[in-house]
């Protein structure tokens, strides 16, 4: 019975493989850390804002100013104070959405790593079991090569999915802060 040697067809097979999970791997990418910063600068101008109204509010309070006057500046300052607050509120809820954007990041990376690690062990375990193949199983053993890295595309194009859909979630949740 002769055999034949597939580990060059298999290496070739996952290097096309491994590109794919590659581009995957970079529709993953992003930076988290500045996401968070960035979202932190939003929680420090909210703070501010926060402050600044409550100023706005407290001024418009003074008991001892009365009259016409009094009563335009008091209206104009709650109208002030209550948009500064607005803007506040967007601002928290923009840092809770990029907040929201880096654990997404960081989950889909490590989901495609976890899947990038597990194909490599998977293939480089059949390539190894496949060096020298019967004559009649070559078509059989592409097959399940084949089947092993089409399983780990689909679960890498499942993670890269769930991460567009959850920034696409997080996105439209953003605007809806405002009309709150």
């Amino acid at each position: 019975m002769s055999t034949v040697d597939l580990s060059g067809v298999l290496a070739a097979l996952r290097e096309r493989y491994r590109s794919v999970l590659a581009a995957y791997r970079r529709a993953a990418t992003g930076d988290p850390a500045a996401l968070r910063a960035a979202g932190s600068g939003h929680a420090t101008r909210a703070d501010r804002l926060g402050q600044v109204a409550d100023a706005v509010r407290d001024t418009a309070l003074v008991d001892d100013w009365t009259g016409p006057a009094a009563d335009a500046y008091r209206r104009a300052g709650g109208v002030s104070a209550d948009r500064l607050g607005d803007t506040a509120t967007l601002l928290r809820s923009q840092r809770d959405v990029l907040d929201g954007a880096a654990d997404a990041l960081i989950r889909a990376a490590a989901g495609i790593d976890a899947l990038g690690a597990g194909f490599e062990r998977d293939f480089g375990a059949l390539i190894a079991r496949c060096g020298a193949v019967p004559a009649g199983q070559c078509a059989a053993v592409l097959a399940v090569a084949r089947s092993v890295g089409e399983t780990y595309l689909t679960a890498a194009g499942s993670v890269t999915t769930a991460l567009r859909s959850r920034l696409a979630d997080l996105g439209s949740a953003a605007p809806a802060a405002i009309h709150q």
